[in-house]
């Protein structure tokens, strides 16, 4: 009996121990001799003095996965044409503090994983940059080329291709590609190119779509994909990714970014499905307009309709009566119907029960994502405004005299360079209310801000802030209106030029 317990021990053993012969080369110098092709024992006999090739070189020569690491500290791997073929399982794990950057024009790939006399199935990449030309437009692409089965790039970081990124060859499938941005390759060519056929022809991301903003104020990353694990790049793979999200199984997905993209960013995606095939990058812009639509206010045209004024057009097509709640006198009134002009610039309701004269009220959405924008954008949570009274004073404030200083370079950061953030801006308002700050980007309406004002010449501090978030350099147009005690609305007139310029405090 005690002969057959040590044998199932050993045996137990024999199942779980590493292959034999498997080894480690531990990479000490950054120089390169493309001369050599064979290997030296450079990398496994003391004391040292073993490049990157030679590492290689005396991998491939065992039939066993193998591994190469590197010294701390080491930096910038320089090779000077290609690296050897890797035809044996192989493991390159760099730590996250090695880059391999050529130090002269490669026109082949700089690292090939490919089958032979032996296979390099089963190799892996991690924690490692490959930069093809830290000075110029790429000296060497692709900069990695993938062709045989079951292999890994893991926190692999891929700069200044001349060719493609990385490229998996039409043989080979489960070719993963995980946590792994790609900056600047060559025009016209591919983040990651998948040749037909390779990794059993998965499809990136399809219908990638930035927005529109939702009602909860979220603006969400949505698309479809396979069965899988979806990766989300800040910006496209070739202007450098800075976040990784990952949702759950295909299908339809939606994913929120920690700090949602600006209008013009980029977003790509890959998709890695369960046998480990990583699709191509998809890539989409931000909008220009993710702004959701609000209501500014409203004035009674008679003693039974109230004309409101949105933030911006709505889209005709999602406006119900039933998406309003009126309040005149202190009552509610039930709504019997509604116009909205064409072009969404204005929704007038109908009351089924009057009111008297100059009696005013209020008037808000019912819910959140009762209603959205020309761009799909829905509103936020409902916001009351005030309705002017019918049929007292229907005259509109006027404003004149607009001048805003300074009006270019504006600055909104207090620093050495912005001693004085923010602008004035003046105007003279035929009465009191509050001013409507409305700013414009193009044809693009950013935001509003209101400001109590009387009679006269009112001289207002403008900081820089649209919602609490701080506007970006660049140039806008403000429309100034005012809007008096009973809802009556200055129609967004005058309009000013200006420009806030960059806040950075670099010299």
């Amino acid at each position: 009996m005690r002969r057959l317990i040590a044998l199932a021990a050993l045996l137990a053993s024999l199942m779980t121990a590493p292959a034999a012969g498997a080894a480690n080369f531990r990479v000490d110098e950054t120089g390169d001799d493309p001369a050599q092709t064979v290997p030296s024992g450079q990398c496994s006999a003391p004391p040292g003095g073993c490049t990157l090739r030679e590492a290689v070189l005396e991998a491939n020569a065992t039939p066993t996965p193998d591994s190469i690491d590197f010294v701390d500290n080491l930096g910038t791997v320089r090779p000077a044409a290609q690296l050897p073929s890797i035809v044996a399982p192989l493991t390159i794990d760099a730590g996250g503090d090695i880059t391999i950057a050529p130090s002269a024009p490669i026109a082949l790939p700089l690292i090939l994983i490919t089958e032979g006399a032996t296979s390099g199935a089963g190799s892996t990449l991690r924690e490692l940059t490959i930069d093809g030309d830290p000075a110029g437009p790429g000296r060497a692409g692709p900069l990695v080329r993938v062709g045989v089965n079951d292999v890994t790039l893991d926190r692999v970081t891929l700069r200044n291709s001349a060719d493609d990124g990385i490229e998996v060859a039409a043989a080979a499938q489960r070719v993963k590609v995980t946590r792994s941005p790609v900056f600047a390759y060559a025009p016209g060519r591919e983040a990651i190119a998948l040749e037909p056929g390779a990794n059993n022809g998965i499809a990136p991301p399809q219908n990638l779509r930035i927005g529109p903003r939702r009602g909860d104020g979220t603006l969400p990353v949505t698309g479809t994909a396979a069965d899988g694990v979806v990766e989300l790049f800040r910006g496209d793979p070739d202007t450098g990714p800075q976040s990784f999200v990952t949702d759950g199984p295909g299908g339809n997905f939606a994913i929120l970014l920690g700090i949602e993209p600006t209008p013009g960013e980029k977003v790509s995606a890959t998709v890695t499905d369960p046998p480990g095939d990583t699709s191509a990058f998809a890539t989409a812009i931000t909008p220009g307009d993710v702004v959701s639509p609000a209501l500014l206010g409203g004035v009674a045209t008679s003693l039974s309709e109230v004309r409101l004024q949105p933030s911006e057009p709505l889209d005709p097509s999602s406006v119900q009566v039933g998406d309003f709640s009126l309040v005149m006198a202190g009552s509610e009134r039930p709504l019997g119907g509604l116009f909205i002009a064409p072009d969404g610039s204005s929704v007038t309701l109908q009351s089924s029960t009057p009111w008297l004269n100059g009696e005013a009220g209020t008037v808000a959405f019912r819910t959140p994502a009762a209603v959205t924008d020309i761009s799909g954008n829905q509103n936020l949570q409902p916001g009351v405004v005030r309705v002017g009274g019918a049929p007292g004073d229907f005259i509109a404030p006027a404003v004149t005299s607009l001048k805003v200083s300074p009006k270019s370079r504006i600055c909104i950061s207090k620093g050495p360079r912005c001693r004085k953030p923010g602008t004035y801006v003046s105007f003279v308002s035929s009465e009191d209310g509050e001013a409507v700050y409305t700013f414009f980007r193009g044809k693009r309406t950013i935001g509003t801000r209101r400001y109590p004002v009387e009679p006269g010449r009112n001289r207002i501090r403008f900081d820089g802030r649209i919602r609490g978030r701080k506007m970006t350099a660049g140039r806008y147009t403000l429309r100034v209106g005012v809007e008096d005690a009973v809802g009556n609305i200055t129609a967004l007139q005058p309009r000013y030029s200006i420009s806030i310029r960059s806040t950075s405090s670099k010299r």
